[in-house]
């Protein structure tokens, strides 16, 4: 068995967001850093309406807001400039790069879908596989599971 880690990495990576330099967006923000800077506090109005619509998927498309706001690529959370929006651009300080994000309310509605199927079928099922987790414990936190599970020779 042949050492699978980076061509798994390679394989995962290419679902990846494809960067490119901010000078090819005209919404790119002059100083980068920008994104990271504290946001608005969203008002009790829109906090309840992001989270019945689930942030605007439930939710009239003419009502979006059009206009595209620089946003940081990571983690950092500024929901008062996600507010609504139908499209970002995700902004890589360190590289100077940047990508387009748009709301696809297809692929929600199908992941949306998904979830709640899924959570059904926890909820019906979570009881056995709990059991049967702690029984087989040891060996799912073994390192010679996670060596065959991920295909890592010695």
């Amino acid at each position: 068995m042949k050492n699978q880690g980076e061509k798994l990495l390679k394989e995962k990576s290419q679902k990846n967001e494809k960067m490119e330099p901010l000078s090819n967006f005209p919404e790119a923000p002059t100083k980068v850093f920008s994104v990271y800077a504290p946001d608005l506090p969203r008002k009790p109005w829109e906090t309840f309406l992001y989270r019945i619509t689930y942030n605007g998927h439930f939710w009239p498309e003419k009502l979006l807001k059009k206009e595209t706001v620089p946003v940081a690529y990571d983690w950092y959370y500024s929901p008062h400039r996600y507010f609504f929006r139908r499209r970002l651009l995700a902004v890589n300080p360190h590289l100077k790069m940047g990508a387009y994000r748009e709301m696809d309310k297809k692929r929600f509605f199908e992941l949306f879908s998904r979830e709640r199927k899924l959570f059904s079928r926890y909820n019906k099922i979570h009881v056995r596989l709990e059991k049967e987790y702690r029984n087989h414990r040891k060996e799912f936190t073994s390192e010679s599971f996670w060596r065959k599970y991920l295909e890592i020779d010695k």
